[in-house]
């Protein structure tokens, strides 16, 4: 009797620990694809790609993009440009969003706006591959991957 509180917290501890354990076994994709106009299939550039977990992407200079997410997971398109939309992942198959009502009638402000903050996101690439080149190459060799694909057409000799 002395001994049954003892076996009963070990057993509880066990237990607890256990269930701890437990982690969901979920598999990563990495899905590709695009943000374009519907009526002209225009790429709409600067698009923000979301998950609920945490994963980010932004759309290039010709819409494109890649992401890094669990099978099921919900992806959230958002721009200024469109109301937001929302799309689950089903496979690992690329993925087209087609945004009705989109025109590249943007004034010259919202594309040179667009312009600095590709350039902006391209210098911030850069400064994040030189500081991992040291001590992750393969983490270096990514940033300068996403850097040059942030600027898109927009690339000349000095970027």
């Amino acid at each position: 009797m002395k001994y049954t509180k003892y076996i009963f917290t070990f057993f509880f501890l066990v237990g607890l620990s256990a269930f701890s354990q437990v982690h969901k076994n979920v598999s990563r994709v990495q899905i590709k694809g695009s943000v374009k106009g519907k009526e002209n299939l225009t790429p709409i550039p600067g698009v923000e790609i979301t998950t609920p977990t945490g994963a980010y992407a932004i759309t290039d200079g010709l819409g494109e993009f890649k992401i890094e997410a669990p099978l099921g997971e919900v992806l959230i398109f958002q721009s200024p440009e469109f109301k937001t939309v929302r799309h689950r992942i089903t496979s690992d198959e690329d993925i087209d969003v087609l945004v009705q009502g989109y025109s590249d009638k943007n004034s010259s402000s919202d594309r040179k706006s667009s312009s600095k903050r590709a350039v902006s996101m391209h210098k911030t690439y850069l400064d994040s591959a030189n500081y991992y080149k040291r001590t992750d190459i393969a983490k270096s060799i990514d940033f300068i991957t996403q850097s040059i694909a942030q600027l898109g057409k927009q690339a000349d000799k000095k970027n």
